[in-house]
């Protein structure tokens, strides 16, 4: 099911099922419809019908969770937000064009689908609580392959294994002591009365929440970078806190609320700007270690190990990663389009020239672009994709037990449906009757 979505119109609304603690909406049901058609035309009643099934199992699944009190920290949360808005962004070019598609701001969007998110991961969880233990040998995978008809084998796109060895460069001392003066001075302007908001929007380095007035999304314990944390939950409401610096630059934070242990707080962040000499010297250490890597002298992942300073390419030895199957393999439409051009001129085993990067915040990096492995479209086979396969033979395997607890559970579930909508046919579910 998408989460990128624009917004849709509202209609009249009414209760179609409920399961347990759970309802599903006429309108959360013709929503997932409209999304559906968008993307495979004019559903048959069979697949609507398909699809409110579907959706009840998961309201049952979401309903024996909360009664197993399964839990999902809001930095899980917030991590899968960010990790969903880089992928959009990187699909679209940049996060000012995604929000001209949602036609919303980041933090709108992210306020918006953050509950379908937390459903998505008491689920998931729930899953993986229960159905941790289901493995599929070298033989149940083969059979599964074995069982798929040769003409209902699926075409694999091109596929490639891309590594992004991605470097920023340092500061001046000069660059660092302007940045905190400006900082201070804009702090200055706050207590003497000028508006926070309207100076987060005209100067500060954070493009997510500069057009909100400098706004954050509500955060706990856990979900800052701990200077930023540390700073947040000493201060009363209204209040200002002190310039301090953490990796971004330097920020200065208002506290607008303090519900618990969630904050509201609106921060202004004040970059260091990257001098023509540090860009300099950070190329000619690019191509230095553009020499290593293609004299083998050291590997790749050694030399993210060792160069990068990024958190966001560190990891998986700077490999990226299909979003859905977490598979190195990916295909070119799941590249952002700037990747995936420098992709289509090289040769499997390649390093590309270091070349100037703009990263999604606007801020200057340079970067290397490594080709491991490239794979020619073809019709699925075992030698090529068995790890696609194992996933989809795991996937099929766990979908039985899932539909085997899905019987049992909903036996001790109440369930009601209101039968005049869609009229399918759903009798097994209904337990109870008023």
């Amino acid at each position: 099911m998408p989460i990128l979505t624009k917004a849709q119109p509202k209609v009249v609304d009414e209760v179609i099922t409920v399961v347990g603690s759970n309802i599903i909406s006429r309108s959360e049901l013709d929503f997932e419809i409209t999304q559906a058609e968008a993307q495979y035309g004019t559903l048959a009643k069979k697949d609507k019908c398909e699809m409110l099934e579907n959706m009840m199992v998961k309201k049952l699944m979401l309903n024996q969770a909360k009664l197993d009190s399964v839990i999902v920290t809001d930095s899980d949360v917030e991590a899968d937000l960010d990790n969903k808005i880089r992928y959009f962004a990187g699909q679209v070019g940049s996060i000012e064009k995604l929000e001209e598609y949602l036609g919303k701001s980041i933090l709108e969007y992210k306020n918006e689908i953050r509950p379908k998110i937390v459903e998505q991961q008491l689920i998931k969880k729930l899953e993986n609580k229960l159905f941790a233990d289901v493995k599929v040998s070298h033989r149940e995978v083969k059979k599964y392959f074995d069982s798929i008809p040769v003409d209902s084998l699926p075409r694999i796109d091109a596929e490639y294994e891309v590594g992004l060895l991605v470097v920023q460069p340092s500061f001046s001392e000069y660059a660092k002591l302007y940045a905190y003066q400006k900082a201070q001075d804009l702090r200055a302007r706050v207590m003497n009365g000028e508006n926070f908001e309207l100076l987060a929007r005209s100067y500060s380095s954070d493009p997510g929440s500069a057009q909100n007035g400098g706004l954050l999304p509500d955060f706990g314990r856990g979900e800052m970078v701990g200077e930023f944390e540390a700073a947040a939950f000493k201060l009363k409401a209204d209040s200002i806190s002190p310039v301090f610096e953490s990796d971004y630059g330097y920020h200065f934070i208002q506290l607008v609320s303090r519900l618990g242990d969630r904050i509201s707080a609106r921060h202004i962040l004040i970059k260091p700007l990257v001098t023509k000499t540090e860009q300099n010297k950070l190329a000619l250490k690019m191509d230095s270690i553009h020499t290593k890597l293609t004299t083998s002298s050291v590997t790749f992942c050694q030399a993210i190990s060792i160069y990068s300073n990024v958190e966001a390419y560190q990891q998986n030895c700077g490999f990226m990663q299909d979003p859905y199957t977490g598979l190195s393999k990916i295909s070119l439409k799941a590249l952002d389009p700037q990747t995936a051009q420098i992709v289509t001129k090289m040769v499997a085993g390649e390093f590309s020239e270091p070349a100037l990067f703009y990263m999604q915040d606007g801020s200057v990096a340079y970067r290397i672009v490594y080709l491991k492995s490239e794979t020619k479209a073809h019709i699925a086979n075992l030698n090529d994709d068995y790890s696609r396969v194992q996933i989809a033979a795991q996937e099929a395997k766990k979908s039985e037990e899932i539909l085997k607890w899905v019987a049992k559970t909903r036996e001790k579930t109440f369930v009601k449906i209101n039968a005049d909508y869609l009229g399918c046919d759903l009798a097994e579910w209904i337990n109870f009757t008023e």
